[in-house]
């Protein structure tokens, strides 16, 4: 009971904090606001209910939260102690949309080729190879029964050879594509480019739906939805905020009415509550269940690609192994202080999160010094790695989601850079 006292306090500390300093809007305060909402109040009202207390599995889980919260506040802190922290208080959101617009040259031709590929994988994958099949069924089905429901998440989507490039240029990089373009496109003021722009847009929005992917597609128009604010210098506060929330609610039940087994409104409510304030917090404690008491730690190879180079044997993720090998199970993977305790215990998550905290401050710096389209576009785009931390790997968030490979992109995007380099 005393570390659950204890990581109450050190979460009102924070809190507090935060009211003293104001919060300011920024990748950093993002991913903590989604912390908190998915294992703040939640974490304590569902192991009060499930008289949790004193399980080892959940101490040991708020004993990798606790850590987690002050390795991740280290880490801003020390990129503050290594850069200059009032560069930091100067660049933030509220002083960003009141800079002048800092014009840059785009490089039109490869956004151009981009846009090319990324149609070229989506139609193949819609016509080719299932995806409007499974949309097809999805929609003429609402209501579905459980099984259908299963069979659709485990045979339906965009498969064959086209599917692991298709849900990768979905995962992150036609995010930015698309808002890229829109900027790019209202900043000529070219009717058919905008009409274009927003076509492709629309374009990716159908292929998130084709691939079955709920929270791929409501992420994306949330993603959307914030570009646009910013493209337009539209100033976000709390009221729009809540606004947004309640514009996206109704969309996210109707896709939960077609894509689950909910029948009605209040089924899907349920199911939507379940997932945010209960799953993430079950499946957190899985790892701590099973590591190292029944399966040792694995230093390293829980880790696909490092598995592969330096092991023989099947590479089976910790997230199949809490699940008793029953992947469909899990449907909400816990945050990515889960994979770093698999691999290196306690030692892994302070490392990983102080790593985080640092670089996700380094990404508030390289979005805020600048005030244009394709620093807007970087900044939508990267929300979904910032939520992808939530429930994914590291490895999975830097490189699939994008929190690494995006900022890369917009890197070679840009054609001229002046006095500050893209990349600082």
């Amino acid at each position: 009971m005393i570390y659950f006292v204890l990581y109450g306090i050190l979460l009102f500390i924070v809190l507090v904090a935060y009211l003293k300093i104001g919060v300011k809007l920024s990748l950093f305060n993002i991913f903590f606001g989604l912390f908190f909402l998915f294992y703040g109040p939640a974490f304590f009202i569902y192991n009060n209910d499930r008289n949790l207390f004193e399980a080892d599995y959940a101490i040991k889980s708020v004993i990798l939260l606790s850590f987690f919260v002050v390795s991740y506040f280290l880490g801003r802190y020390l990129f503050i102690a290594r850069r200059n922290g009032n560069l930091l208080k100067r660049t933030n959101y509220n002083n960003w949309l009141k800079a002048h617009n800092d014009h840059f040259k785009l490089r039109t031709s490869l956004l151009r080729v981009a846009i090319v590929i990324i149609v070229a994988v989506i139609i193949t994958g819609l016509f080719f190879y299932g995806g409007i099949n499974s949309l097809a069924t999805v929609v003429s089905t609402p209501f579905a029964d459980e099984d259908l429901i299963n069979d659709l998440r485990q045979n339906a989507g965009v498969t064959g050879w086209i599917g692991p490039v298709f849900t990768y240029l979905m995962a992150g990089i036609a995010r930015i594509i698309a808002f890229v373009f829109i900027g790019w496109a209202f900043e000529k003021k070219a009717f058919i480019l905008k009409m274009l722009s927003l076509i492709f847009a629309l374009f990716v929005t159908i292929a998130y739906l084709a691939n079955l992917s709920k929270s791929g597609f409501i992420v994306y128009l949330g993603q959307l939805i914030f570009f646009l604010l910013l493209l337009f210098n539209i100033r976000i506060n709390y009221k729009k905020i809540i606004l947004i929330i309640i514009m996206i609610i109704p969309v996210f039940i109707i896709i939960y009415l077609f894509a689950t087994s909910a029948r009605n409104t209040s089924v899907a409510l349920q199911l939507i509550a379940y997932r945010v304030f209960e799953e993430p917090i079950r499946v957190l404690e899985l790892y701590p269940y099973f590591y190292p008491d029944i399966y040792p730690h694995t230093y390293g190879m829980n880790v696909r690609i490092i598995h592969e180079l330096f092991s023989d044997a099947k590479f089976v993720p910790a997230q199949v192994v809490v699940s008793g090998g029953q992947f469909e199970n899990v449907t909400f993977n816990a945050i990515f202080i889960a994979d770093a305790y698999v691999d290196f215990s306690y030692f892994g998550v302070i490392i990983q999160s102080v790593f985080v905290g640092y670089y996700l401050s380094y990404l508030d710096i390289l979005i805020f010094r600048k005030n244009n389209y394709m620093r807007k576009a970087l900044f939508a785009s990267l929300l979904i790695g910032v939520f992808s931390l939530i429930n994914a790997g590291i490895i999975v968030s830097f490189f699939a989601f994008g929190l690494f490979t995006l900022p890369v992109i917009s890197y070679f995007l840009t054609k001229k850079r002046s006095n500050h380099n893209l990349m600082l």
